[in-house]
């Protein structure tokens, strides 16, 4: 969480230093063109308002008001001298207060353009249209920034019907993995119960297929509740020193039999080295990647488990020689709802072991990915040693 933290400062700053200078050049926009506006309004109001103020507005003004209004020869003068010709500077004054509040409504207008904009770009986030997000080149920041959570949002989109999709799909491997061992603890049960004429013999036999079958049964169950467990980080990580070299070397050794029916051999290279996880949900991880590496590795081959320390975090892998794992496909094998199609006839699993593995990896603050080329393929796990 603080490194996420941390790659959003960079960001986070990045953005407040270009709303700083958006305000920066905003205000000297405004400052400069309404000291040209009180300048030049002022200079172009005078010169305009003494113009008019001469002989021919004055004998306008005269006639108006004598002629029109009635007034008298003399009080027409002293009005036009008085409060026309002598008020020049009030009506110059009245002149640019008027030219000032167009300036500012033309700054506000401005503003509550910059807002429509940004309302507009708000908006075509969640509009299904293809709606191109345009700013001016003032606020080409926030354009950036809109088209960067735009693309955000496209991405999680994506992976949610994506995700769900799985998802069904998983539903619908379970209803059929699970049907077939209970289809044959029913028909085993059912076998039993309506032949009890059935030799001692053969009873045993069929229990022992029923059990298999319900213990298969349970295991899938199990699985899936643990993909669902950890995809919701509500098991706790009881993190404690272990031997991590030991923990392998102990595991290779649990295989032996199983790689020895098939002429296969494991090679362990872990020296002792000391990290604090959570052994058991480890084991786990290192217990699957094994598992799968025996089972999918050629006859007479080898499976190598390698572990050592590069700087400050372990780093173990687990190859074996066998089928190529399609590129398009090895970074999916570790998503949830995910399964290779080539492995359902054979594998026994839901196909969420990998998922549960990374799960517990990234939980650990590692890492986890797979290669494979020309047979050959690799999972390497990254752990942090403290």
């Amino acid at each position: 969480m603080s490194k996420k933290r941390e790659s959003t400062r960079p960001r986070e700053s990045e953005l407040t230093w270009e709303f700083h200078k958006f305000k920066i050049r905003f205000f000297v926009r405004m400052l400069i063109t309404a000291f040209l506006a009180l300048i030049g309004g002022w200079l172009c109001l005078y010169f305009v308002i003494d113009g008019i103020l001469q002989q021919p507005f004055s004998d306008f003004f005269y006639w108006l008001a004598y002629r029109v209004f009635g007034a008298s020869e003399r009080n027409a003068l002293d009005f036009y001298y008085l409060y026309i010709q002598g008020g020049k500077r009030v009506w110059v004054t009245c002149g640019v207060v008027v030219l000032m509040l167009g300036v500012v409504y033309f700054s506000l207008n401005r503003i509550t353009n910059y807002f429509g904009q940004t309302i507009n770009g708000v908006h075509s986030l969640t509009s299904e249209d293809e709606v191109e997000i345009r700013f001016p080149e003032e606020l080409e920041f926030m354009e950036r920034e809109l088209e960067k959570v735009k693309d955000e949002l496209k991405r999680k989109e994506y992976i949610a019907i994506q995700s769900e999709q799985r998802k069904n799909e998983l539903v619908m491997y379970l209803a059929h993995d699970l049907k077939t061992p209970l289809t044959s603890i029913i028909g085993y049960l059912t076998l039993l119960k309506d032949c009890p004429e059935i030799k001692a013999e053969t009873r045993c036999r069929y229990t022992g297929i029923a059990l298999e079958k319900a213990e298969r049964l349970e295991h899938l169950i199990n699985e899936f509740f643990d993909i669902t467990r950890f995809s919701l980080n509500s098991a706790p990580v009881n993190k404690e020193p272990f031997d991590l070299g030991c923990m392998l070397r102990q595991m290779a050794d649990e295989f032996y039999p199983l790689i020895s029916s098939q002429s296969k051999t494991i090679q362990v290279e872990a020296p002792d080295i000391t990290i604090e996880g959570d052994s058991d949900r480890l084991a786990r991880v290192f217990n699957n990647l094994i598992k799968n590496a025996v089972r999918y590795s050629d006859p007479q081959t080898e499976i190598k488990v390698v572990a050592e320390t590069v700087d400050d975090r372990v780093k173990i892998s687990v190859s074996n020689d066998g089928v190529t794992i399609p590129p398009h496909q090895l970074d999916q094998i570790f998503e949830k709802f995910y399964r290779l199609d080539e492995a359902r006839s054979t594998a026994e699993g839901a196909g969420l072991g990998l998922a549960i593995a990374k799960e517990i990896v990234e939980s650990h603050g590692g890492s986890i990915h797979a290669t494979s080329r020309r047979g050959h393929t690799v999972f390497t796990v990254l752990l942090p040693k403290d």
